[in-house]
């Protein structure tokens, strides 16, 4: 198995979040997670959103993006 670039930091925060929201975040989850505005998540962190219809758990918010919650990290972290 290869080691990971990725810090314990990263490691705490995804074993935090996964236990919370799950793999796959909205973007109103996503701003829960790095701690900014809805509108300016995206913006931020653009890359990993996917399109997904409104009946596949977005709950009718987070205008039908989704992420996943190690592509977040990896931003959030400059781990990219």
């Amino acid at each position: 198995m290869a080691k990971s670039n990725r810090t314990d930091a990263w490691h705490d925060a995804y074993t935090l979040f996964l236990e919370k929201f799950g793999m796959f975040l909205t973007l109103d989850q996503a701003s829960q997670c790095t701690g900014i505005k809805p509108r300016y998540v995206y913006q931020r962190y653009p890359y990993g959103w996917e399109r997904v219809s409104k009946g596949k758990g977005t709950c009718g918010k987070g205008k039908g993006k989704i992420i996943r919650l190690d592509r977040l990290l990896d931003q959030v972290y400059g781990m990219y």
